[in-house]
């Protein structure tokens, strides 16, 4: 059984990481069920963040700006390298 079909905690945070394109480990940490400090559960896991391509970041690396979504400073890096390639 997939874990987080049975833990809603980490079913709204995989919904969140697809919004966002990431998750910190604190969010992680927070969310996590007991049985998840299992390795091999763990690891199926994290798998499973990785081929939805949910990042696991640290929560230093959020850029938060006013009246927009979180984003990872990566993603901030790559949209402003879009527009500056656009003119």
């Amino acid at each position: 059984m997939i874990v987080e079909e049975t833990h809603p905690a980490l079913a709204e945070l995989i919904e969140s990481g697809k919004q966002r394109g990431f998750i910190t480990y604190e969010e992680l940490n927070t969310s996590l069920p007991d049985e998840m400090v299992d390795p091999d559960k763990m690891d199926e896991f994290l798998a499973r963040l990785d081929g939805m391509k949910i990042r696991l970041i640290e929560s230093d690396m959020i850029v938060i700006t006013p009246g927009r979504p979180a984003v990872s400073r990566s993603s901030a890096a790559a949209t402003a390298a879009r527009a500056a390639a656009m003119g």
